[in-house]
């Protein structure tokens, strides 16, 4: 055969089953497919430089290409030019891989499919979470109790303080239960990307339940969000941040994720026809709506505005990067009872869920919603990406106008604040 098409392993994977047989591949030779029963594995035979005859396994068929399979395999054979032997190389790693090594090894080559952003944030779990806790672990050893211990240690703070005298470089770690979730899906990857290389025979992962994290459930209501509008509005405060606040409103009344409105350009923005021209977002590139509220904010942002980022850095490189941080200043105020004015659970991705939230309320369908914030919905998607529904605006403006009145304070009296100094 001249190729290992996914029509071939499809028919292997009918005529095999349960034979044992192996399929050889006609341009690279030595390397092929092999059926054990219900597993296929991408397989390569060659002869080491004492003549031995060595099988070496790639991976399992339906985890990589046939073309990231052949790849590899052009690569194993350069490795046996040059004298060395794979197939006794990847015994030895089995046995003295550590979790850091497999680890480093995933992010050379199990990373191709994701964005660079989120493989940044992948190098951070690693750095601060990962490799701190259970990279000294030979990979075959690790056990779900491991798992589960680091998983507690990331959701208590425990590997925070283990980062605490990196704080003052940036590199500091952040714990809770959000962060841990995201650990466990990145490890389940990292044992994932192992088992089907062959490295170990299970993903200890598989079967532990994830933290779940309640601030996702956590969302401001209309009377709520005129409490968040009068401490957004807090002459102390907007005196020291002013542009943080300014794209925290942006959020909520847009529904846009953080790092959309943080890295927003103003390119990337038609006041007159209300839309966001996203050139990559978390479900690729968009045009999405905003509401007549979020045109009043943007408007009044245009009149002073510098080439680039709407919400530049204060140090005049890059985008703002202070929403979250901010955010707690806001929480921090109190009223004369000295209660927190709004609840310590609202997070920036809580006021994407508020936008939703209330939109929901609003009586507006899931397909709409969806539409608003930008998800995936089905085969739809493309209605979102290259042209905007006038309904879509016309639930914007809805949604956006009744959040800028509860900002402004319309509709009920609000709570008297005390400006403290630890406020701000």
């Amino acid at each position: 055969m001249s190729h290992i098409s996914l029509t071939l392993l499809k028919k292997i994977t009918r005529d095999s089953y349960p034979v044992c047989r192996s399929y050889w591949d006609d341009d690279i030779k030595g390397f092929g497919v092999r059926c054990q029963g219900k597993s296929i594995s991408y397989i390569l035979m060659y002869r080491n430089s004492y003549g031995t005859r060595r099988l070496l396994t790639i991976g399992k068929v339906g985890k990589m290409t046939p073309e990231q399979a052949r790849e590899l395999a052009k690569n194993y054979l350069v490795e046996v030019v040059k004298g060395g032997d794979p197939a006794t190389n990847k015994q030895k790693m089995k046995h003295l891989l550590t979790v850091a090594d497999l680890c480093d090894w995933y992010l050379r080559e199990g990373t191709n499919l994701k964005k660079p952003r989120t493989i940044q944030d992948d190098i951070g779990r690693i750095n601060n979470h990962i490799k701190p806790i259970i990279g000294k672990l030979p990979v075959e050893s690790v056990k779900r109790s491991h798992i589960e211990k680091l998983l507690l240690d990331v959701e208590t703070g425990r590997t925070v303080k283990k980062q605490t005298e990196k704080k003052h470089q940036g590199n500091f770690a952040t714990g809770g239960v959000g962060v841990a979730n995201r650990v466990h899906g990145l490890l389940g990857a990292i044992f994932e990307f192992a088992r089907i290389r062959d490295l170990t025979q299970i993903n200890p992962c598989r079967g532990i339940k994830r933290p779940q994290d309640k601030t996702r459930d956590a969302f401001l209501t209309l009377d709520e969000m005129r409490q968040f509008g009068q401490v957004l509005d807090a002459p102390r405060l907007r005196a020291l941040y002013q542009p943080t606040l300014d794209m925290i409103k942006l959020i909520l009344l847009t529904g846009c994720r953080r790092d959309e409105i943080a890295t927003l350009r103003w390119e990337y923005i038609d006041l007159q026809m209300q839309c966001f021209h996203f050139p990559d977002t978390k479900t690729g590139k968009q045009t999405r709506p905003f509401g007549l509220g979020a045109k009043h904010l943007l408007e009044s942002l245009y009149k002073e505005r510098v080439n680039g980022y709407v919400f530049p850095s204060v140090t005049g490189k890059g985008y703002n990067r202070s929403a979250n941080r901010v955010l707690e200043k806001v929480k921090a105020f109190k009223n004369e009872q000295g209660a927190f004015i709004i609840r310590q659970d609202i997070t920036l991705h809580a006021l994407r869920h508020s936008f939703a939230s209330l939109a929901a309320d609003m009586g507006y369908s899931d397909f709409t919603i969806a539409g608003l914030l930008g998800h995936r919905l089905g085969t739809m998607t493309s209605r979102y990406t290259h042209a905007i529904d006038r309904s879509l605006i016309l639930a914007a403006d809805a949604v956006s106008l009744k959040i800028e009145q509860a900002l402004n304070g319309k509709g009920q009296e609000t709570a008297e604040i005390i400006d403290i100094a630890k406020s701000a």
